[in-house]
């Protein structure tokens, strides 16, 4: 399970890579108006067809809104399949202000989540094709900035949805590997999403969607230089699963490595993992410091 994560880790910091995101400090959460953020049934009026000019403006991530209860901070989560939960954590660990950037997986391929457009920076120059989607929006199929081919040396592409000010990007390979027209028509007109009203996003659609297959998880952090990068999996974990040969922080069993942690939260409802540098103390700090409280699972990770 740990290489898997690792391995979807490792391609999610490509892709901040190639937005240039990972040199930029983290934004606001607060809202900025986009004409074109829910779509238009008007073909003419989409984004899809309008001609867009890369933007200037610093990368955006999403931070989300806090309460504060006593010497703590309260974070309410909501992940991309709708599972809830709360996390409770002293100030000065400040995981809300690292930045938050959701994943899952759907039409059989990763949806990465942005909160702004990255128009110019991830995907470019005019649609190869477009569908009206399950809210009239026009879902259009873009090729990828990325100059690297993909699969057979043929273009990577992205269908590229708007929901309020987030953007999803379905990534598709190209040659004997890409999605056929039918799937990506079908992903397409029935993926839909919708924001709560404190700003995260969640992913619905019909089972054609195919969503899930992967878990959803929420990524804190990771854009600056030395800062750690925390990932939460919701659902049930065994801490005995760890075995013998760990290190056990406040009697909590700890997968740790160099640079790598991961542990079954004690409520054994949440899976933790801590990408980071030098010594592990942003980690034990976590360990004893977090709390986990009142996960609610949707029924994709039941």
């Amino acid at each position: 399970m740990i290489d898997r994560k690792r391995t979807r880790w490792l391609l999610s910091l490509m892709i901040c890579v190639l937005a240039a995101s990972c040199a930029e400090p983290a934004g606001s959460g607060e809202d900025t108006a986009r004409s074109d953020a829910i779509g238009d049934p008007s073909p003419a009026a989409s984004s899809a067809t309008d001609a867009l000019e890369p933007s200037h403006e610093p990368i955006r991530v999403f931070v989300p809104p806090t309460r504060q209860e006593g010497d703590r901070v309260v974070l309410p989560v909501v992940f991309p399949d709708g599972s809830r939960a709360e996390l409770a954590y002293p100030p000065e660990l400040d995981l809300a202000g690292l930045g938050v950037r959701p994943y899952w997986a759907g039409c059989g391929r990763d949806f990465w989540f942005h909160y702004y457009d990255p128009y110019g920076s991830l995907y470019e120059g005019e649609p190869l094709a477009q569908w009206t989607g399950s809210d009239a929006q026009t879902v259009a199929l873009w090729r990828s900035a990325d100059k690297e081919p993909g699969t057979d040396g043929e273009p990577i592409v992205y269908l590229v949805f708007h929901f309020g000010s987030w953007t999803v990007l379905v990534y598709d390979y190209g040659g004997a590997a890409a999605m056929t027209d039918a799937d990506r028509a079908a992903c397409a007109m029935g993926l839909a999403g919708s924001v709560t009203p404190e700003g995260w996003i969640v992913m619905s659609g019909p089972p054609g969607v195919h969503l899930g297959g992967d878990e959803p998880e929420l990524e804190f952090g990771g854009l600056g230089a030395n800062e750690p990068f925390v990932l939460f999996f919701p659902g049930s974990c065994d801490p005995e699963a760890y075995g013998s040969q760990v290190t056990v922080i406040d009697g909590v069993p700890v997968d740790l490595s160099e640079g790598f942690a991961s542990w079954c939260h004690p409520g054994e409802m949440m899976t933790i993992h801590v990408y980071f540098t030098g010594e592990p103390v942003f980690v034990e700090r976590l360990v004893k410091e977090l709390e986990v409280r009142d996960v609610q699972l949707s029924s994709a990770v039941r």
